[in-house]
């Protein structure tokens, strides 16, 4: 059986997981669109081929970093606690 405080524990994690999966996954999107942009600038392609290609890729670029956005997630979920006064309640 899951405890109150575990269970706001899991809750606040998983709500600050996903604030910064969604904010790399759109920086990766944009970056990804920079860089697809000049690789076909000098080509004769459809104008939709580089955003297709971006929308294809950014998943795979997401997965590679997500121990990163992993580590960033628990830093801002400490942080949040240690704001909040929230791990001295925790001890207790």
């Amino acid at each position: 059986m899951i405890k109150v405080y575990q269970s706001y524990l899991i809750k606040s994690f998983w709500k600050i997981l996903v604030y910064v999966t969604l904010s790399f996954f759109s920086l990766i999107i944009i970056l990804n669109i920079f860089e697809e942009l000049t690789f076909f600038k000098d080509t004769d392609i459809h104008p939709g081929y580089p955003f297709l290609l971006t929308f294809l890729t950014s998943p795979s670029i997401v997965y590679e970093t997500f121990p990163f956005i992993f580590f960033i997630a628990t830093q801002f979920l400490f942080l949040k606690l240690m704001d909040n006064e929230e791990l001295d309640i925790f001890k207790k």
